[in-house]
């Protein structure tokens, strides 16, 4: 995966670049949510990309996100966090899936832009879900 090509090939230097630009992305994403959400008459409230939350995540070193390029697990710091609130070590260790194949989101998200008759899902989103 690209986190583990970036370090093994470039370093933790490397990875700093990296986490910046999945912040970009994701704040860009949460642009496109906002309004979709907006459009659909849905409060939408996400803590996880408040700007103090996502200028802590920018302090936390790598080497607590990831151990090595062999590393498949990652984000170790945050199952710590999750084994210390009580959440089970065998659940807070298990591997991640992206978010929009392990809820379903994405396959949810294409019905809906079929049902308006949206070009594709990217064009529905950017539209705010309205045709």
């Amino acid at each position: 995966d690209k986190t583990r090509l970036i370090l093994h090939e470039q370093g933790r230097g490397g990875l700093d670049g990296l986490n910046g630009e999945i912040i970009d992305h994701a704040q860009a994403a949460e642009k496109t949510f906002t309004e979709l959400a907006t459009g659909l008459e849905i409060e939408k409230i996400n803590p996880f990309m408040g700007a103090a939350f996502i200028d802590f995540a920018r302090e936390i070193p790598t080497e607590l996100k990831v151990i090595d390029e062999h590393d498949r697990v990652r984000k170790h710091i945050l199952r710590e966090a999750a084994i210390e609130i009580g959440v089970p070590e065998p659940a807070a260790r298990r591997p991640k899936k992206a978010i929009q194949y392990s809820t379903k989101i994405d396959r949810v998200i294409k019905k809906m832009a079929r049902a308006v008759k949206a070009r594709d899902r990217g064009s529905y989103l950017k539209a705010g879900g309205r045709f």
